[in-house]
């Protein structure tokens, strides 16, 4: 299956790219989309493990199962007063 992960803010300048693709395989969880991402660009890891993921506007937790081609957001922390 397609993952296509959007990126915000500092990941979307490291990395680049507005949005990337990994291809997994049926069933893969958030955290082999994080290894994906973090394999494809080791420099980001410190920013993406403080990341959140969202899939269809609700963030979701690390044991999250994808179960089909899905958009996600890839949300680092942010900060503001």
């Amino acid at each position: 299956m397609t993952i296509t992960v959007r990126f915000y803010a500092g990941i979307r300048q490291q990395c680049g790219l507005d949005q990337a693709e990994f291809v997994l395989p049926d069933g893969a969880s958030a955290t082999d989309l994080f290894s994906a991402v973090a394999q494809r660009w080791p420099d980001i890891v410190p920013l993406v493990s403080s990341s959140r993921l969202a899939v269809d506007d609700q963030y979701v937790n690390s044991d999250h199962r994808f179960t089909g081609d899905t958009v996600c957001d890839l949300i680092p922390p942010v900060s503001g007063g």
